[in-house]
């Protein structure tokens, strides 16, 4: 019997041990299943199976995360797609939609749009008389308060990265800097000096970002400047083992955890911007008095994300911008000659640009 069907809403506090899923020998230790859903509940990702041909597509639930699994390509990821999911939750609008949570409805779940584009969805979970979302709060942010700061080692130069966990996502909390020039995918520092990498990372072409020499996946080969790629779905590219390039929605969802502002200096570096005073003088009129503008665009960091203005290399090869901008590459494709990246200053900017520019790029755990 495959784990793949789920009706509905469910209540959370009827949770029931379940014997086996399947024969004995494909059951876990410690499995538990939503009430009459055949479900399978985890406490933990890392309470998971293996995923592999025999479970392709299997969906389960870890309550560590309060977020479904679906075993896909041979990982467990969660996406939270519905459309990738073999289940059926009920979808709304509109968190208005939810109406009262009470006594009645406890334990009841419902799907919204997580943006706009309607591709990724928060789930909202009746409990305790308010709707919770799966990010972590009613309004559907999460508080700095639950990051989860860590490190990780890319085994390919051994150098060492912070990583933050925020809502479902883990990040790496500075830009890679892993050194990628093949044929014309290349990689940059800024003013070509090296230094410059160790603070701000690589500044990769979009070809670079997607590995379009195929060195760690056949996904992204092939894809570069005035070249439609077609990839979808999970994209290493120059990422580690372990983790990916994120595609645009993904970035969204981050904006969209931890709340937009006016600036977005929840996810700015504390120094490093642009800051400081100059005095105006209006030299067409001489009984004018001169005026000082102070201003300062550091963030507050409160997740420690702590995106650093890295600057760009544009496409008339010059390098700029640094200590004002800085762009991320996203896996996703506008067109043959453009690709989404994502740029912050003093406001954020999600759309398409040339290919051929270089960019930062952060990468997202699978």
């Amino acid at each position: 019997m495959n784990c793949k069907t789920f009706s509905h809403i469910f209540s959370l506090s009827s949770l029931v041990l379940l014997a086996a899923c399947g024969d004995d020998s494909s059951s876990n230790s410690g499995e538990e299943s939503l009430d009459k859903k055949e479900i399978p509940v985890f406490e933990s990702a890392d309470k998971l199976g293996d995923c592999g041909a025999e479970n392709e597509f299997e969906t389960v639930y870890v309550k560590a995360d309060s977020s479904f699994y679906v075993c896909d390509e041979g990982k467990w990821t969660n996406g939270f797609n519905y459309a990738n999911l073999a289940i059926d939750i009920d979808t709304l609008k509109t968190k208005e939609e939810l109406g009262e949570c009470s006594a009645e409805n406890e334990g009841e779940m419902h799907a919204i749009p997580h943006d706009s584009k309607g591709s990724i969805y928060d789930t909202y979970a009746c409990e305790g008389g308010e709707w919770i979302s799966d990010f972590g709060g009613s309004d559907g942010t999460v508080s700095p308060s639950t990051a989860v700061k860590g490190t990780f080692t890319d085994e390919r130069d051994g150098k060492k990265y912070k990583t933050v966990k925020i809502g479902k996502q883990t990040w790496m909390a500075e830009n890679l800097s892993f050194n990628y020039n093949h044929n014309s995918a290349k990689s940059y520092c800024y003013d070509n000096d090296e230094t410059n990498c160790a603070t701000y990372g690589r500044l990769y072409t979009w070809a670079a970002a997607m590995d379009s020499a195929g060195i760690f996946s056949e996904k992204g080969k092939g894809c570069g400047g005035y070249k439609t790629c077609g990839s979808s779905g999970v994209l290493q590219g120059v990422c580690p083992e372990g983790w990916h390039l994120p595609g645009e929605a993904e970035w969204r969802a981050l904006f969209s955890s931890v709340g937009f502002d006016s600036n977005m200096s929840r996810v700015k570096s504390q120094t490093g911007w642009w800051s400081g005073s100059e005095v105006y003088v209006n030299k067409e009129c001489s009984n004018c008095e001169s005026f000082k503008l102070d201003y300062d665009w550091n963030g507050s960091d409160d997740y420690g994300f702590s995106v650093l203005p890295a600057g760009r290399y544009s496409v008339f090869r010059e390098f700029s911008d640094r200590g004002k901008s800085t762009y991320f590459w996203t896996s996703t494709e506008e067109s043959n000659d453009y690709a989404y990246r994502v740029f912050l200053k003093t406001y954020v900017s999600i759309g398409g640009d040339t290919k051929v520019a270089g960019y930062s790029v952060r990468c997202v755990m699978d």
